[in-house]
């Protein structure tokens, strides 16, 4: 998981104790209090790999806005792509359909 903080195999069990302590984290909007909720993340993640990788707090919410950034970025993307895409499939399909018929 995110910069092998944590391990894949316990993701479910950790987000769980998140939700529990922090059920408005389970949205894709940013919650309002993000900052307490990226503090618990910290502490309660891998705190050797923490060591390792030379993080403290601050970088940590750096590290995970950017993330945060990138996720939401991508998903508004995929939306607004999309749309004009199914309305080019939706209009050449009407056209494929009209000119089948006219033969």
């Amino acid at each position: 998981m995110f910069l092998a903080l944590i391990p894949s195999d316990d993701f479910e069990h950790f987000k769980s104790r998140l939700l529990d302590e922090y059920p408005e984290g389970n949205s894709d909007l940013e919650p309002p209090d993000s900052k307490k909720m990226i503090e618990w993340v910290y502490v309660h993640c891998n705190q050797t790999r923490l060591a390792e990788l030379h993080m403290p707090i601050e970088y940590f919410h750096h590290w995970v806005n950017v993330a945060y950034g990138v996720s939401f970025t991508g998903a508004r993307f995929v939306i607004s792509y999309i749309q004009p895409c199914l309305k080019l499939l939706k209009d050449g399909i009407t056209n494929l359909q009209g000119a089948f018929l006219e033969h």
